[in-house]
């Protein structure tokens, strides 16, 4: 099997990114993958990015880059993670053009919301769900520009109606059935959405860097946005007794800073090895989302480092937590509710202790590259039949 996979990355390296990288090196054991990609940090200057945002509905210049590297490579399915802005949804039409099979990972919402997230000012927003995309432009959702908003927007609109979604793409695979959910209520027909888990290593002791910290503490890892849930995890934590580490960087870094709080040991972004390191030390991580997370890797990041979890009953993220046998769910976006689980788990070591185990042994399961693997080639080779039954 040939497989080309193809991504859009980020100015700044995200998740996307990871799940792209770690996913192309996992395949690239087993079956023959070739790797084609576009980085949003090569956009230079005015011009070019105008030039770039324009095209991004749909981008000839694109469309023949990878029509060339269909007839030359000749895959027998292409895999798109991120096609914005730079690839545009034109990857799908050259696919459809050489008969060669297109499966979308869903990692994001943009394709149905031109915030991307569902999130807005705060709150979770589902106007774009049943078509109501328009209002996207005058918030200037995107770059807090008109015309960038409006060129998204009109992407979304212009895609939905020529059915690129319901017609061109093949197959998509969301991370989680909540997700699957919310893109069926947008339009996309149930039967091309498989739901796919993303996947993590596990870390052996030479990944792992040694660390001073506390002796008994609780950490949170993550992008510090609203989001994310910080405004909740500090509200929580001003009445709690107990250390919490926080790993991350962001745009709300000064609330924390300044919440002058004797408990919480912020630390800013780390590497890889010391994150782990906290993350395993750790009696449990929290993971405090307020939208609906495509899938919150973080959740599963821990688990590989048999570490519990408490997470918000929402998204990717309350899916994934096992309420009670990986961790404890709370109720979104209510800071007492985060903090009467907190105080349950402090003061249950023994179940916390147990619920570390059954975290481990659920990544193995369900969450370990090798059953992600299997399910990925699946995937693959199902699209693969269908395009030929077609035929």
């Amino acid at each position: 099997m040939k497989v080309l996979i193809v991504h859009n990355y980020y100015a700044s390296k995200g998740g996307e990114d990871v799940v792209f990288e770690s996913e192309c090196d996992l395949l690239k054991k087993y079956i023959n993958v070739r790797c084609y990609s576009r980085n949003n940090s090569d956009i230079e200057g005015f011009f070019s990015k105008l030039f770039c945002f324009l095209s991004a509905p749909f981008s000839f210049f694109s469309f023949f880059k990878i029509l060339y590297v269909l007839l030359t490579y000749k895959p027998d399915v292409v895999h798109v993670h991120n096609f914005f802005p730079i690839i545009s949804p034109s990857v799908f039409y050259a696919c459809r053009l050489c008969k060669i099979p297109s499966v979308l990972t869903l990692h994001n919402f943009r394709i149905v919301c031109p915030t991307s997230s569902l999130f807005y000012k705060g709150c979770i927003e589902k106007r774009s769900i049943f078509g109501k995309v328009g209002w996207g432009v005058y918030s200037r959702v995107y770059k807090n520009s008109y015309l960038a908003s409006a060129i998204l927007v009109f992407m979304i609109h212009l895609h939905k109606k020529v059915g690129t979604w319901t017609h061109v793409v093949d197959k998509f695979i969301a991370l989680s059935y909540d997700s699957k959910d919310i893109f069926v209520s947008a339009g996309l027909p149930a039967r091309k959405i498989t739901v796919k888990p993303n996947f993590t290593q596990s870390l052996s002791d030479t990944d792992i860097v040694d660390v001073k910290s506390p002796e008994k503490y609780a950490v949170f890892v993550g992008r510090l946005v609203e989001e994310k849930g910080i405004k909740v995890l500090l509200k929580a934590w001003a009445d709690i007794d107990f250390p919490l580490v926080i790993l991350g960087d962001g745009p709300l870094s000064d609330l924390i800073t300044t919440s002058n709080n004797k408990n919480i040991i912020f630390l800013g972004q780390q590497s890889k090895g010391v994150v782990a390191s906290y993350v395993r030390n750790a009696v449990f991580s929290v993971v405090p989302s307020v939208w609906h997370e495509p899938f919150g890797l973080v959740v599963i990041e821990s688990y590989a480092l048999s570490t519990p979890v408490i997470g918000a009953d929402i998204g990717g993220v309350g899916e994934n937590v096992y309420d009670k046998k990986s961790g404890l769910k709370f109720q979104c976006g209510n800071p007492e509710s985060l903090k009467d689980k907190v105080l349950w788990m402090i003061n249950h070591p023994h179940e916390t202790i147990e619920m570390g185990q059954y975290s481990y042994n659920l990544f193995l399961s369900k969450f370990s590259p090798e059953k992600n693997c299997n399910l990925l080639i699946d995937i693959y080779e199902e699209v693969i039949d269908e395009v030929v039954k077609r035929k």
